[in-house]
């Protein structure tokens, strides 16, 4: 498999469940942070600025970092 297609296809390890479960967390913080907020009268931009990483980062984190380790130490496992 050429760097290319491996670029342009996302990992067969990161499937539906897997994407769920990393961003439940995040949909979770964001749903209590948007009644918080509508207590609060804060701005959409606010609300914005508070949800978007909360939902994000867990999944970006897993990408930039578990999964390039675990291909790393699977492929250290096999003896490649």
């Amino acid at each position: 498999q050429s760097a290319l297609q491996a670029v342009g296809s996302p990992p067969k390890e990161l499937g539906f469940a897997r994407q769920f479960a990393l961003t439940l967390p995040g949909v979770a913080l964001s749903l209590r942070l948007g009644r918080r907020a509508r207590e609060l009268r804060a701005t959409p931009a606010a609300l914005a600025m508070a949800a978007v990483p909360a939902l994000s980062c867990p999944l970006a984190l897993y990408l930039l970092g578990g999964y390039p380790a675990g291909v790393a130490l699977h492929a250290w496992a096999d003896g490649a």
